[in-house]
């Protein structure tokens, strides 16, 4: 996908497809519980409120969880950016799983990686086959045995980065059937507890949506509590004052019936309703901010990231 606008030059960048790569299977040996504090030694040190109290509050008839340890006290250091705006760029949802709480999944889904994350990755020397300690290390509640797992984007990762407002899936491996609650701590220590109905035993996928900058820890209860999750939300660029709207076309030949994505949230559908069937899409954005669009269509997606000019028209081409 191309862009151009008047003034702006075409930005070039390549788009990537999310084909799975080979299979990739969690071990017990990845269940190394919440001893193990490696940090990342080739990132850069997050620098925070280490003093954030993490809220055990829940609603009536949920299971009160322990409360966590902090990205601090487990030594953990923020993943790198790049490696996180691939991993959101690869693995978008389509919007029919957006809206499902819990989604049906394989160990082997569960494990695979996407060709272009695997190659990209590839290219910082990182082996997925081995992954590193402190990547799959398993944080698990103090005094409690973790009967669950859940991994971020793949197994057996357990600290990931995300894109504001992009999407990771998570991988639950339940044990039992029962029903099941889900819990996300934010940045500033509030919880959020959801009741997601009765869980079947085995894989579940669930999305991740990175809505609020800085450290996320998750965890659900199913018959047993699982092992939390740690993923750190980048925050944007700098933005310069709204003013006005930009127009957008996105015109393609062979890519159709495509959902349309601006900054994470759902837009349309290039077909639907009265939109022709013919690849071409037109909306309007913000102007004078900086933006991310995502088409997406049976787990193919582009997007395109940049600021766009009130009053400017710009055009992707597919």
């Amino acid at each position: 996908m191309a862009i151009s606008a008047q003034g702006q030059r075409n930005s070039g960048q390549p788009y990537l497809d999310t084909q799975y790569a080979n299979d990739l299977y969690p071990t017990d040996q990845h269940f190394l519980g919440r001893q193990d504090t490696d940090r990342y030694s080739d990132q850069t040190a997050y620098e925070t409120n280490e003093d954030v109290g993490y809220s055990s509050t829940v609603p009536s008839g949920a299971p009160v969880p322990v409360e966590p340890d902090s990205p601090e006290n487990l030594g953990l250091q923020v993943p790198d950016e790049s490696v996180a705006k691939l991993a959101t760029r690869t693995q978008a949802p389509p919007a029919t799983e957006i809206r499902q709480g819990l989604i049906p999944a394989s160990a082997s889904t569960a494990g695979q990686l996407t060709s272009a994350f695997q190659s990209a990755q590839d290219n910082y020397n990182y082996n997925y086959n081995y992954p590193s300690q402190s990547q799959s290390m398993m944080v698990v509640p103090q005094g409690i045995a973790a009967t669950n797992r859940l991994y971020i984007s793949y197994v057996p990762q357990t600290v990931a980065g995300c894109t504001l407002y992009g999407w990771l899936p998570m991988w639950l491996q339940t044990f039992s059937s029962g029903p099941i609650w889900f819990y996300e701590w934010y940045p500033d220590g509030h919880l959020s507890a959801d009741y997601l109905g009765f869980s079947s035993k085995g894989w579940q996928k669930k999305w991740f949506n990175g809505d609020t900058p800085g450290w996320h820890i998750l965890q659900y209860n199913s018959k047993g509590w699982s092992n939390y999750i740690y993923v750190y939300v980048y925050s944007v660029k700098p933005k310069s004052p709204s003013s006005g709207t930009s127009s957008v076309t996105l015109r393609s030949s062979w890519f159709k019936g495509y959902d349309v994505y601006l900054d994470g949230k759902y837009v349309g559908t290039e077909g639907f309703g009265s939109d022709p069937l013919d690849g071409i899409y037109s909306f309007r954005v913000p102007g004078n901010m900086w933006h991310t669009i995502v088409i997406s269509r049976n787990g193919q997606n582009y997007d395109e990231t940049g600021t766009f000019v009130s009053g400017a028209a710009y055009r992707f081409t597919l």
